[in-house]
């Protein structure tokens, strides 16, 4: 997997994010494990985070190598496998590219 820089070597960051409430999260999570073979060769890195107040609803956030994976992650032939494991996507996925010039802290490494 190749990792786009910037200009002055900075490694670009891609994401793909959303949050959502899932029925059972355990159920949820085991479906979301169940999916890593598709979505590896997509994803550098994912983090989920469960709600304080609500057990149920979930933040996933995937980093990426390119906008053209996070586009595939969104294209219809793998989100009918990301909703079948319980991967909503309302409200909508965000995917997006990172702003070098708002960052604040030190880059991450890719992948982190």
């Amino acid at each position: 997997m190749t990792i786009e820089r910037s200009d002055d070597g900075e490694p670009v960051r891609y994401v793909v994010t959303l949050i959502h409430p899932v029925a059972d999260f355990e159920q949820w999570s085991g479906g979301v494990r169940a999916l890593d073979r598709v979505l590896s060769s997509y994803l550098l890195s994912r983090e989920v985070y469960q709600s304080l107040d609500d057990p149920n609803e979930v933040l996933v956030h995937c980093e990426v190598s390119s906008a053209e994976a996070a586009m595939a992650l969104l294209a219809a032939d793998i989100r009918g496998e990301l909703e079948q494991a319980g991967l909503d996507f309302y409200p909508p996925a965000f995917a997006g590219r990172e702003v070098l010039e708002l960052r604040i802290g030190p880059a991450p490494a890719a992948g982190e």
